[in-house]
């Protein structure tokens, strides 16, 4: 109505909020039987076609452990890519998770045309193969909490991560 006053409330974060929500993480995708049937297979396409261009093509998203997953997952952000209770490699995100408007079919890891709803690319010579797999409950030591074994998840930031194992 006229001469009403309207306020509004605005909720300001903390530097260190704004700053987690935009620096690199650290996170951990799953994979599932149907993608690849065992860690030696998506460390061979890690290591052969990732390699080739980066481009990763990847379904919904749908098992999130983290509010805003697809958003903190930024440029220089680490991946991990896990098979069952291991993490086979790392890769540094080259451009953030894009949805794929339409959709995308291409053969998954075991040849069978699938649906793909989102693609991110990687730096190709990012491309680490672990040797020996680290044990996904080493990271899970840095979340603070287990991760369900078919869930994506951040595990820290990156510079938190850096400043634990020196890695860069």
């Amino acid at each position: 109505m006229k001469g009403d006053i309207i306020t509004t409330k605005v909720m300001l974060l903390p530097q260190r909020d704004v700053m987690a929500m935009t620096e690199p993480v650290v996170c951990i995708f799953p994979h599932a039987k149907d993608e690849f049937e065992t860690p030696q297979l998506l460390a061979g396409y890690l290591s052969l076609q990732l390699r080739e261009g980066g481009r990763y093509l990847a379904h919904n998203f749908r098992h999130i452990l983290d509010k805003n997953f697809k958003s903190r997952v930024v440029t220089r952000s680490i991946v991990l890519f896990r098979k069952g209770n291991v993490v086979v490699g790392q890769a540094e995100v080259q451009r953030e998770i894009e949805k794929l408007i339409p959709p995308m079919q291409a053969p998954n890891g075991r040849g069978i045309l699938t649906t793909y709803e989102t693609d991110l690319v990687f730096a190709p010579d990012s491309i680490e193969i672990y040797e020996p797999y680290k044990p996904v409950a080493q990271f899970e030591e840095i979340r603070g909490r287990p991760i369900p074994q078919h869930y994506y998840a951040i595990i820290c930031t990156r510079k938190e991560y850096e400043e634990r194992f020196g890695a860069k």
